[in-house]
């Protein structure tokens, strides 16, 4: 999936969720605060695609990860890709917060709970949009495993597809706004 793609399925998640009263406790400022920072950490370089950057490309020529098994886990829809990295950052802050006991204000609160919502949106996207590259060595999908066994649609990325769904996910996103703007939500 293309990075305006994944970033406008990283806010439509957050208002998704925030319509679907998970996110109810959100006020409309944080409910923004959560949908822009879905949309910076659900694609690019503040995404699971940091291991599609320059720097990320050059560590994984020099480095022997491949020693590790399965091609290594450098490379792009590989470690960054796996599902068990935001759900072991997700168990961690729900454990340390509840341990401590401490919350931090609203407004982070929902900047950090859109960056987690929007980096595990860009997974599923690719599980769909992630076709594969044998010759790169890219498998289509995204990893069960750490960095192995990928499974996923295998549809183009940035076909003909995609865009009907981008332009689909740009009107669930402008909806929404607007939503949240005029203070709507099925919970009232």
């Amino acid at each position: 999936m293309m990075t305006p793609t994944h970033r406008r399925l990283g806010a439509a998640t957050v208002l998704g969720l925030h319509t679907a009263a998970v996110g109810a406790a959100l006020t409309p400022a944080g409910v923004l605060v959560a949908a822009v920072a879905a949309a910076v950490f659900s694609g690019g370089p503040t995404s699971p695609d940091v291991d599609n950057q320059p720097g990320a490309k050059a560590a994984d020529r020099r480095l022997p990860d491949e020693a590790l098994g399965h091609g290594g886990p450098l490379g792009h829809r590989r470690l960054a890709h796996w599902w068990g990295l935001p759900t072991a950052l997700g168990v961690a802050y729900a454990l340390g917060s509840y341990t401590v006991g401490y919350h931090p204000p609203a407004l982070v609160w929902a900047a950090l709970w859109g960056a987690w919502v929007g980096w595990l949106s860009h997974l599923p996207g690719d599980a769909v949009f992630g076709q594969g590259n044998w010759r790169y060595g890219l498998p289509k999908g995204i990893p069960l495993m750490p960095w192995w066994r990928h499974v996923g649609l295998g549809v183009k990325c940035g076909g003909k597809a995609e865009r009907v769904v981008g332009r689909i996910l740009a009107v669930a996103v402008a909806a929404g706004l607007v939503a949240t703007a005029i203070g709507w939500h099925p919970a009232h």
